[in-house]
């Protein structure tokens, strides 16, 4: 009898460690970065938001800021610099798209851009404003 019952539990116990042993070499435990965000890219999605918006067609010299080309937006205009590299909150281009008066804010005399644009052209200067 103490045999049966010997082998039972050696049995049982073999069964769990083979059953939590199943899933070694699966996927790795979640770390919550398995799917990163992939980098705003200047000519994928900022360019085409300057062009749809017809944000080039007013700034293509308008107050000595050029939307043209990354180089001639970095360069920025009569106002200075538009865009701190790594720091949305203080650049000029972030502050004016992102403003809620309508003299101050871009584009000026039309809509606010979508909520969605605003973020993307943030999370790009946030990364850094690359030329990518």
């Amino acid at each position: 009898m103490h045999k049966t019952i010997y082998l039972v539990w050696i049995s049982i116990f073999t069964l769990v460690i083979v059953m939590g042993c199943s899933d070694m070499g699966s996927d790795p435990v979640s770390t919550g970065s398995e799917d990163p965000k992939k980098p705003v890219s200047f000519s994928a999605d900022i360019d085409p938001i300057f062009a749809a918006n017809s944000c080039a067609g007013c700034h293509g010299g308008s107050g000595g800021l050029v939307l043209t080309s990354h180089t001639d937006l970095m360069t920025g205009g009569n106002s200075g610099v538009v865009v701190i590299s790594g720091d949305a909150d203080n650049s000029i281009l972030y502050k004016k798209i992102s403003g809620d008066t309508a003299g101050e804010r871009m584009p000026l005399g039309g809509s606010k851009l979508d909520q969605e644009l605003i973020d993307k052209i943030k999370d790009w200067i946030n990364e850094g404003a690359l030329d990518n």
